[in-house]
């Protein structure tokens, strides 16, 4: 077993593009991370300002079958522990 480790380590040394492999991991993690706190961040509001953000203060004149559509999006997301969840496991 500890050749197996010693093998791979000496393969990190002497690859030159492992560097390339970590940082995408590190730049893939940071932009997915941005999105999911930009998502948390519009489904805790309360539902009239999600609803304006989404319309763009169009409120009056959305359809009923939309209105019900954003209304499920909301319930399903408005959860502190599901967005907390998903923001700490976005990497």
């Amino acid at each position: 077993m500890t050749r197996v480790i010693r093998a791979e380590l000496f393969k990190l040394r002497t690859t030159s593009t492992w560097w390339v492999f970590a940082l995408a991991t590190v730049v893939s993690t940071a932009i997915m991370l941005a999105v999911d706190i930009v998502n948390a961040r519009s489904l805790l509001q309360p539902f009239a300002q999600y609803v304006a953000t989404r319309t763009h203060d169009h409120g009056t004149n959305v359809p009923a079958d939309f209105l019900a559509h954003l209304k499920d999006d909301w319930t399903a997301g408005h959860d502190v522990v599901t967005q907390a969840a998903t923001i700490y496991t976005s990497g």
